[in-house]
C-alpha cells in the first residue's frame, strides 16, 4: 500500500484531506494534547497541523478547489486575511471549482 500511496496523487490528496480533518476534530473538541500523534515532517515551527496537512493534500496530491477552500477558511479564523485571501483565489482559479469560495471573496471585500 505504501508503493501505492507514494505513485497515486490522488491517494496521496485523500490521506492528508482526512489527516486535516482528524486535527481539526481534535482541535473543535478539545482533545488536542501532546500525546496524539503527529503528522508525518511536521513541527511545532511549521504551524498548525490542519494547514500542514491542506497544503500537503495540494502539494503532493492534486490541487482542488475545496482544498484551497478549506486553507483559506483555516486562515480566515486565525485572522491571516492576506493568506486566506491567497488560498480562496486559488480555489477560484482551478479547473473545477464548485465551492464558495468567490462569496467569501466579495463577502470579506477582497
Amino acid at each position: 500500500t505504501w508503493d501505492l500511496y507514494r505513485r497515486d496523487p490522488f491517494t496521496r490528496a485523500v490521506f492528508w484531506e482526512k489527516a486535516a480533518e482528524l486535527y481539526w476534530l481534535e482541535t473543535a473538541y478539545d482533545t488536542d494534547d501532546e500525546s496524539s500523534p503527529h503528522p508525518p515532517g511536521w513541527t511545532r515551527r511549521k504551524g498548525s497541523r490542519v494547514l500542514y496537512c491542506l497544503e500537503n493534500a495540494v502539494k503532493e496530491g492534486y490541487p482542488a478547489a475545496h482544498l484551497y477552500r478549506r486553507m483559506g477558511v483555516e486562515h480566515m479564523m486565525k485572522a491571516r486575511i492576506h493568506e486566506a485571501r491567497i488560498c480562496l483565489r486559488a480555489a477560484t482559479r482551478s479547473s473545477l471549482d464548485l465551492t464558495d469560495s468567490r462569496e467569501w471573496l466579495l463577502k470579506l471585500g477582497l
